[in-house]
């Protein structure tokens, strides 16, 4: 079975790498993936690590540091689950906003939250100028479909050691990678998920134990 994943954590997001941003160390997301490095996401992290903030799959802007990976994903097996993200549950959109948010749910990012089969969902942007709203050195990425800001590179210089200018988005936009990180086992997922190829991804519901954050958003 091949597994897709597509940040959220951008940082999303990551498969056994974690994204590290262009030249500052940091990566902005709406995914609420996490993992190998420092990461400063619009959405609310679903990671194990020190975590900041409200909200479910999204939320205020939060600061997580964490070794431990967590992604949105989809799978291309024939006749096999697919795999997401464990999220917070909602009965409507507005349960997905963080506490206090303002102008929560619109259809604007970073705020354009969707409640899924009573899943949050994180926002995704949808144009560069979404992210440079938010950041001037932000693009709106695409990976495995989903739409994330982050920081883009043109050169390894850009990018803070180990990670490198190598990573490439689905439309061939370039942004700072660095390999290694992520899980080790289901215990380091600490209720978010199950690892996957180093990877906290979930399957179904009982997947997700943490508190909170208890339905898989696939």
């Amino acid at each position: 079975m091949k597994i897709t994943y597509s940040p959220l954590f951008l940082g999303l997001v990551t498969l056994a790498t974690g994204f590290v941003a262009c030249g500052g160390g940091s990566t902005t997301s709406t995914s609420g993936a996490t993992g190998g490095g420092s990461t400063t996401s619009a959405a609310e992290t679903t990671s194990v690590g020190t975590t900041t903030g409200a909200g479910g799959a999204g939320g205020a802007s939060v600061t997580s540091s964490s070794s431990t990976s967590t992604a949105t994903a989809s799978s291309t097996g024939t006749g096999m689950p697919a795999a997401g993200y464990c999220t917070k549950p909602c009965g409507t959109v507005i349960d997905c906003c963080p506490a206090g948010a303002m102008d929560c749910p619109s259809n604007m990012y970073p705020n354009n939250y969707t409640c899924d089969k009573s899943a949050c969902k994180s926002p995704q942007c949808a144009t560069t100028a979404d992210c440079t709203a938010q950041d001037p050195k932000q693009d709106c990425l695409t990976l495995s479909g989903f739409k994330s800001c982050s920081n883009t590179c043109a050169s390894d210089g850009e990018c803070t050691a180990p990670a490198t200018c190598s990573g490439m988005d689905d439309n061939g936009k370039k942004y700072c990678l660095s390999s290694g990180g992520g899980c080790a086992n289901d215990a380091a997922c600490a209720g978010f998920g199950k690892c996957v190829d180093k990877v906290c991804v979930c399957q179904k519901d009982a997947d997700c134990t943490k508190a909170g954050f208890n339905k898989c958003a696939l």
